[in-house]
């Protein structure tokens, strides 16, 4: 019998599933007043997975992800997880503005993000596939032609 289970997607896309693959599959992301305010099957699919939440083994990573803080010269090696949007305030607006980020994992399976754009523009134009690891350094500043100061970096990916 087949059910139907909610993928998560950046468009949310609804996908036939079985009975048991809807049961392992997360919950749609949404907002703890779009949960409280859901239809029965939401909340009861949450609640079965509340049930059985001692009999689960915990992912040997920390999903929270912090901002990397990355000093001039200061030379890091990590894997390259992919990539997500972050939002910034813009120096001379104090607007809100979306860049690119790049999720990194360290050796002790923390995550971060880095937005830096010269960093980021380059592992995406340079399409670095998922799980290259990287060694890569903020070598200085450039000034751009509005005024704003643009990091550059090295970035290396490693090989064995």
């Amino acid at each position: 019998m087949k059910s139907t289970a909610l993928a998560q997607t950046t468009n949310t896309q609804v996908q036939e599933a079985t009975a048991h693959e809807a049961a392992q599959a997360p919950v749609q992301n949404t907002s703890f007043n779009d949960f409280l305010t859901s239809d029965a099957s939401n909340i009861a699919e949450v609640l079965a997975k509340a049930a059985d939440v001692k009999s689960k083994t915990a992912m040997p990573v920390n999903i929270a992800m912090t901002y990397l803080d990355l000093a001039q010269g200061d030379l890091k090696r990590m894997i390259y997880v992919g990539t997500m949007g972050h939002t910034v305030l813009d120096e001379k607006t104090n607007e809100p503005k979306e860049l690119n980020g790049i999720v990194l994992l360290d050796e002790n399976k923390n995550f971060f993000i880095y937005a830096a754009r010269q960093f980021a523009d380059t592992i995406v134009e340079r399409n670095i596939p998922v799980g290259t690891g990287l060694e890569f350094a903020w070598t200085g500043v450039k000034k751009t032609g509005n005024g704003n100061q643009l990091r550059l970096h090295s970035i290396k990916p490693l090989i064995d």
